[in-house]
C-alpha cells in the first residue's frame, strides 16, 4: 500500500511538473520578431503660416496591429537642428502630428515606432521630406 502512495505522489508531481513549465516558456516564445512597417504622408509642399500634417500609420503583414510609442523628429535639413519632436501612443488608428509656424525651408521627418520589450513585433525607422514655401 505504500508503495503505491509514493508511486502515486510521484506521479502526479512529475505530471504537475510537465504541465506548468510550458506554460511559463510559452509567454512569449518570440519576443521582437514580427517585421512591421510604417506609412508615412505629408501634405506638402506647404506654404509659409499653414499647417503641416504627418499622417503616420504602423502595422505588420499579418491580422496583428502593433501597438507601442511614436516619436515623430522634424529636422531642418540645411543645419540639421531639431525643430519639433512629439511622442504619442499608437494603439491601431493612423496618427496625425501637426505642426504650424515652420519657416521656409526643407525639412526632414524622423519617424520611430517604438514597440515593448515584450512584445512580438520590432520596432521601426523610417524618414521623409517635405518643404515650406514662401
Amino acid at each position: 500500500m505504500k508503495k503505491l502512495a509514493s508511486l502515486f505522489a510521484t506521479s502526479a508531481l512529475a505530471l504537475g511538473v510537465a504541465l506548468v513549465a510550458p506554460a511559463a516558456n510559452a509567454a512569449d516564445p518570440y519576443p521582437q520578431s514580427v517585421e512591421t512597417t510604417c506609412t508615412v504622408t505629408t501634405n506638402t509642399p506647404v506654404q509659409k503660416g499653414n499647417t503641416v500634417r504627418v499622417r503616420v500609420n504602423w502595422f505588420s503583414a499579418g491580422n496583428a496591429t502593433p501597438r507601442g510609442d511614436i516619436q515623430v523628429n522634424v529636422i531642418r535639413r540645411k543645419d540639421d537642428k531639431l525643430v519639433r519632436s512629439v511622442e504619442r501612443y499608437f494603439s491601431g488608428d493612423a496618427l496625425t502630428f501637426k505642426f504650424r509656424d515652420l519657416r521656409p525651408s526643407g525639412y526632414k521627418v524622423r519617424i520611430v515606432a517604438t514597440a515593448p520589450a515584450t512584445s512580438v513585433f520590432k520596432s521601426y525607422r523610417t524618414s521623409t521630406f517635405f518643404r515650406v514655401t514662401r
